[in-house]
């Protein structure tokens, strides 16, 4: 089994993506520093290029990946690799997956033979939920 370098995080928000005739809208279901899987969004080939626009709950702007390519394709799910990232970019995603893991309830994933997703311990440690919003908004604020 293929052994992943980065954290990998289960998430559930929409990604806009285009690339060469193609123009479409997608879940984003696990996210890390280096890429990410999308469902949705029809027929997807493995090599194509793409704009990704990850799109968190209640923020204003999404964060971008000006390169992505896509490696692998089952059924309506897709992977991609991020290959370019501006920094400020890079650094709205790494503090977005910072979130992702304080979120209560959280669950890191791991890639395994499909793709299944694996709770990390009994429970997630993580801040209080009325911490954690406080945490959320501050992030989003400073997105504007």
């Amino acid at each position: 089994m293929e052994q992943r370098l980065l954290k990998r995080f289960h998430t559930e928000f929409s990604v806009g993506f285009l690339g060469d005739l193609l123009d479409g809208k997608g879940q984003l279901l696990d996210l890390s520093t280096g890429g990410c899987r999308v469902q949705g969004g029809g027929p997807i080939k493995t090599s194509l290029y793409l704009h990704l626009f990850l799109h968190p709950p209640r923020a204003h702007n999404p964060v971008k990946v000006e390169l992505a390519a896509v490696r692998w394709t089952s059924g309506t799910e897709f992977g991609v690799e991020f290959i370019r990232v501006s920094p400020d970019q890079q650094q709205r995603l790494q503090e977005l997956l910072k979130v992702i893991e304080l979120r209560p309830g959280s669950a890191q994933t791991q890639a395994s033979e499909g793709w299944t997703a694996q709770r990390q311990g009994a429970a997630a440690s993580g801040p209080e939920p009325s911490r954690m919003q406080d945490i959320l908004d501050t992030l989003y604020d400073r997105w504007g």
